[in-house]
């Protein structure tokens, strides 16, 4: 079924000034899935069909089937359709059945005669003939029994009209049938139905077989009268425009010319947007064209275009998120008056917005946007050392959105500063305008101070004790010839001279260096104090003799009567004025000794001693 459409038919013929066409409202060729009709309603003085039923399908084919059970019934086959009808030959179409050969299988036309039953068939939908006369219907149909009627109505099916006096029987192939009615014209809600009487007509098959309706019309067509109209004839440059055609009589192609625009033709009935860049007066033409001929109307110098002002403002557009702002002006700096869309500046909100300034009517001037920033107040802080060591240097990081500027003049986001004493560093972040203040303090520790004692002379293989100031840690370099390197006393015990360098490590981490030199004297030679104190005050408690390359040495010491107190063949000997334990008096002691050198050479001697308690 296909339900309201308009189709130019094929069939045309013109006489003079004009054309008559044959044009379809609509048509139902059955062939949906389940076209859009009931069957074997109650209008009309219908039934529901005890014996017979009207079915749609594309059944052709004969058979033989039993009436009561036991009377064969033999039906012959529904001729094949023409070429005309849609999926002929064979297509679905609107019929009668007997029930009892439906339900024996045979389901192509035919029917039980000898009843009395009447059969409808109708439309379920509207087909609109408004403004339309000459309505008349087409149809193929065939059948030779019973009767068949056709009906109308003009109001969706709530009452029905015979629509022309044709009984439609004794017709054995399909034909197509013309039914005009001026009852036809000028209907919105017009509907077709088919009553099928089983009394009338001989009772032979096939009964009423229809396919294929059409409802059309005669139109008689004229040339066109052009004509149109635009949606503004004084425009500023820049501006579009829309034209609407209001050509009489049916045109179908239209030919625009538009001097002077940006698009300069155009083949659509109503042209949209339409623009105009050059100030002038610019003349339009419409061609519009049918079947019947073309008319041409042109409007000279139709559209006026002037040049169109710019507006050009010069307030503030960027302000601190929460700063009251200015109003919006009214008129431009260049005069041209409005109105704002937004009508105030919100400042409330980080971010940007549009504010559209719209001219006054009567102005020949363009709409403008201006962007006003909310701008973001930064905060403004200082990463880097609070504290250094005097003759470092300090890295400060400026934080904030924006630009910097620093108390010295710097303008980097990083600033390195070796301060001479305590000082307090300021930084400036600005965001184009919203400003952040903040200091930083790089606080200067106390100087640190090295001392490694004043250089030193040992005799070739002695040694020497080395101390250092004060401090937390300590560092010698180089360690050779060091019991220690990181010890505050370490003992040296050089075989050549070597300098020394002292660090010094504070609390605050900071470090100081000092230097001493350690000198080996390389003479051979053994020498001794001549008086000492045993006294246990850790100054000059003991005896010794000491010297440059001693490898082997004796030693004796006697009181005045020649006894022997002490004696060792240590070189590395102290002798702490004792004899077997117990101290011997203050007094004056001698002593011989023999020394053997590395070189092998040897020196024997005789000295004395002074014990003092």
């Amino acid at each position: 079924m296909k339900k309201i459409f308009i189709l130019l038919a094929s069939l045309a013929f013109f006489s003079h000034s004009f054309a008559q066409t044959i044009t379809i409202i609509g048509t139902e060729d059955f062939e949906a899935v389940s076209p859009d009709w009931s069957l074997n309603t109650s209008d009309i003085g219908g039934s529901g069909g005890s014996n017979n039923k009207f079915i749609i399908n594309n059944a052709y084919a004969g058979g033989t089937f039993l009436v009561g059970g036991f009377l064969p019934v033999t039906v012959p086959a529904t001729p094949n359709q023409p070429a005309a009808i849609t999926n002929s030959p064979q297509s679905k179409h609107l019929h009668i059945n007997a029930k009892d050969a439906y339900n024996a299988g045979v389901y192509n036309a035919n029917y039980l005669a000898g009843g009395a039953e009447k059969l409808v068939a109708k439309m379920n939908y509207d087909w609109n003939t408004t403004g339309k006369t000459g309505v008349f219907l087409t149809f193929y149909w065939l059948g030779i029994g019973g009767g068949g009627h056709l009906y109308y109505s003009t109001n969706s099916g709530t009452t029905w009209t015979l629509a022309d006096a044709t009984i439609y029987n004794n017709q054995d192939n399909w034909i197509q049938k013309t039914v005009t009615n001026s009852a036809f014209d000028n209907q919105a809600t017009l509907r077709f139905a088919f009553l099928f009487n089983e009394a009338e007509g001989p009772q032979q098959d096939p009964p009423l077989c229809v396919d294929q309706l059409e409802l059309k019309y005669l139109a008689i067509a004229t040339a066109p009268d052009a004509d149109f109209l635009a949606s503004s004839l004084n425009i500023c440059a820049g501006e579009c425009i829309d034209f609407t055609d209001q050509t009489t009589n049916s045109p179908t192609s239209w030919n625009w010319t538009f001097d002077g625009a940006a698009t300069t033709t155009s083949t659509l009935q109503n042209p949209i947007n339409i623009c105009y860049n050059t100030p002038g007066d610019y003349t339009v033409t419409l061609v519009a064209t049918n079947a019947s001929g073309s008319d041409t109307e042109t409007k000279t110098s139709y559209i006026k275009v002037s040049e169109s002002t710019i507006p050009t403002f010069s307030f503030k557009t960027d302000y601190c998120v929460g700063e009251a702002p200015a109003s919006l002006p009214a008129s431009s700096d260049n005069g041209v008056n409005g109105t704002w869309t937004p009508a105030t500046i919100n400042t409330s909100v980080v971010g940007n917005a549009t504010y559209t300034f719209t001219p006054a009517a009567g102005q020949c001037a363009s709409s403008l946007d201006v962007i006003v920033n909310s701008l973001e107040i930064p905060v403004a802080s200082i990463l880097g050392e609070d504290s250094i060591c005097p003759g470092d240097a300090a890295n400060l990081i400026a934080q904030g959105t924006g630009s910097y500027s620093w108390s010295d003049g710097s303008s980097l986001p990083q600033l390195t500063v070796s301060p001479d004493v305590t000082t307090e560093y300021t930084l400036i972040v600005s965001n184009k305008g919203c400003n952040d203040t903040t200091t930083h303090i790089v606080n200067l520790y106390p100087e640190v101070t090295a001392y490694a004692g004043e250089d030193v002379v040992v005799s070739k293989g002695g040694s020497v004790n080395l101390y250092a100031s004060p401090a937390v840690s300590y560092e010698w370099f180089p360690t050779v010839f060091l019991t220690c390197s990181d010890c505050q006393n370490p003992v040296c015990t050089p075989e050549t001279s070597t300098l020394y360098t002292l660090t010094v490590t504070d609390s605050n981490g900071c470090k100081a260096t000092d230097d001493i030199f350690v000198q080996v004297d390389e003479d051979c030679e053994v020498h001794g104090t001549n008086v000492f104190s045993p006294n246990a005050d850790g100054i000059n408690d003991v005896f010794f003799l000491q010297g440059n390359c001693i490898k082997s040495l004796e030693i004796k010491i006697f009181n005045r009567w020649g006894n022997t107190l002490f004696e060792s063949s240590d070189p590395d000997f102290t002798w702490d004025g004792k004899h077997n334990g117990v101290e011997v008096p203050s007094g004056v002691y001698f002593y011989v000794y023999k020394v053997t050198f590395e070189d092998g050479t040897t020196e024997s001697g005789k000295s004395s001693i002074t014990l003092l308690r």
